[in-house]
């Protein structure tokens, strides 16, 4: 689990079936990208993305959508896909550029002050940035923090 605001948080899909965690952590919301997962009173929402597969800009909007809303109802949200390494820390900074605005490289930077593996797939990282309109070559930002260290 990644807290990456106090209403943001990024997990793995076998946390995110942990009924007990979610419960515990108050979470309103849940964004799945692995599998589907069913808990009573907590509104989900899944999209079926795919390592290495270009997410479609209907899927990104219904995404940033559900964690805009959520987040405006004052609900903590969950972000959850297999690993809690790629495909939710792609929407998980989708939904913050939509929320706080800002360049994805600069928070995709804030989203490894708190959650150090995050690591988008490329594929994933250029739909996010067709989606709003930037070119970030992620290899070149990868490379770039790999050398600050």
């Amino acid at each position: 689990m990644h807290q990456i605001r106090d209403w943001l948080t990024i997990s793995n899909y076998g946390l995110a079936s942990n009924e007990d965690y979610i419960r515990k952590e108050g979470f309103g919301a849940m964004l799945q990208l692995h599998r589907p997962i069913v808990l009573p009173g907590i509104e989900t929402l899944y999209l079926a993305m795919r390592d290495g597969e270009a997410i479609a800009h209907t899927d990104i909007a219904s995404a940033v959508t559900f964690v805009q809303d959520h987040h405006t109802a004052g609900e903590k949200v969950l972000i959850t896909c297999g690993a809690g390494v790629s495909r939710s820390v792609t929407m998980a900074i989708a939904a913050l550029k939509a929320i706080e605005g800002g360049d994805l490289e600069t928070i995709y930077r804030d989203v490894r002050v708190h959650h150090p593996e995050a690591l988008p797939d490329q594929v994933h990282w250029d739909s996010i940035c067709a989606y709003f309109g930037e070119t970030v070559s992620f290899w070149e930002l990868w490379s770039r923090i790999m050398l600050e260290g």
